[in-house]
């Protein structure tokens, strides 16, 4: 996972995200995440200090299976992560906690996070250099504290910048194992990836990815390779509003595997998302409904005969923040719960 945290902060970098620390995406402490992600510019706006996810079978279930719990600064800057799976007895098993730590200037300075994986405890720790204010290196260490023999590994990336400090280069080496590779970026004038080329430590290139856009900068094309081949293939159509409204999938052999066809509201908000895949009877229709606020308040999901498969229910605060959500499978009753709570600062 630490290399996986790494990556998403490196790629905000490469889309020219200007404020790094205010777009970390870490993974959730669930395997699958459980709620909905909340609004950060809400977290700032209402100087939020701590939330709370339940999740429970029922409404009237007051005991949770699963809990998470997100802390901001009073500057809505990510402090900690914690999750928990309860078992027998209501004993908090599988625990996982992140904390996130910040420069003066804001910028994110460090990562400590305790997490099972595949059954096994990991601690991780991933540190970040600065150089004029961007991301030089980062810095990480990782190791399996409850075996009786750890197993640790720790390695740094390099991230090299071209003349108007758009991210070229990530260079990443490893340790004990030595290995190390190499990803090169080819940018436009605006900064935007046009290629991309991943070398192993024998400087032979495995993955790459090449990606086209039209005249409003969206885009059109978007190509992976792997091994100098083919691996996956997506052409994007959008109408005069800028609206995502087809998606062609394709494999590596150049066949296509998925059709999505999107609708829109006046207000360009998305309504119906229709997906055909090759080999299936019929397609999956996904419906998004809003309310008054203009947020998501039902997400239903039937087969193009009408058949269902699933319904989410959402319900917010006066403030805009989530208040519970409802999931439902084809049955009428709800397959669980997500409640939250709050504090403010």
């Amino acid at each position: 996972m630490r290399y996986s945290i790494a990556y998403v902060l490196l790629f905000c970098l490469f889309w020219g995200i200007k404020s790094l620390s205010a777009q970390i995406s870490i993974p959730s402490p669930f395997p699958m995440a459980i709620h909905t992600d909340v609004d950060s510019s809400l977290i700032r706006q209402l100087k939020v200090r701590e939330i709370k996810v339940f999740r429970s079978n029922s409404a009237a279930d007051k005991t949770s299976e699963q809990q998470y719990t997100q802390r901001f600064d009073i500057h809505g800057r990510l402090l900690s992560m914690k999750g928990c799976y309860f078992r027998d007895n209501d004993v908090c098993a599988d625990k996982s906690d992140f904390k996130y730590y910040y420069r003066p200037d804001g910028q994110i300075s460090e990562i400590i996070s305790q997490y099972f994986a595949q059954g096994k405890l990991i601690y991780d720790s991933i540190s970040f250099d600065y150089n004029a204010g961007k991301l030089y290196i980062i810095y990480d260490f990782s190791t399996v504290i409850n075996e009786s023999s750890p197993d640790t590994t720790h390695g740094f990336s390099r991230i090299e910048y071209d003349s108007i400090h758009h991210v070229i280069t990530h260079i990443r080496q490893e340790y004990p194992d030595m290995s190390h590779n190499r990803e090169a970026y080819k940018l436009d004038s605006a900064g935007r990836i046009l290629s991309a080329i991943y070398t192993n430590e024998k400087g032979i290139t495995v993955l790459g990815w090449k990606i086209k856009y039209n005249s409003l900068g969206k885009i059109i094309d978007y190509q992976t390779i792997e091994n100098q081949e083919q691996d996956f293939r997506e052409h994007n159509e959008y109408d005069k509003k800028g609206n995502n409204i087809r998606s062609l999938q394709y494999d590596g052999q150049d066949t296509l595997m998925t059709t999505i066809i999107r609708k829109y509201d006046a207000k360009n908000r998305l309504i119906d998302d229709y997906r055909e895949t090759l080999g299936q009877a019929v397609g999956t229709v996904f419906q998004y409904r809003y309310d008054k606020q203009g947020k998501v308040s039902e997400l239903i999901g039937t087969q193009a005969d009408k058949t269902p498969v699933f319904r989410h229910k959402y319900f917010y605060l006066e403030n805009g923040l989530p208040e519970h959500e409802e999931f439902y499978d084809r049955d009428t009753e709800p397959r669980y719960y997500l409640r939250y709570s709050y504090q403010y600062y």
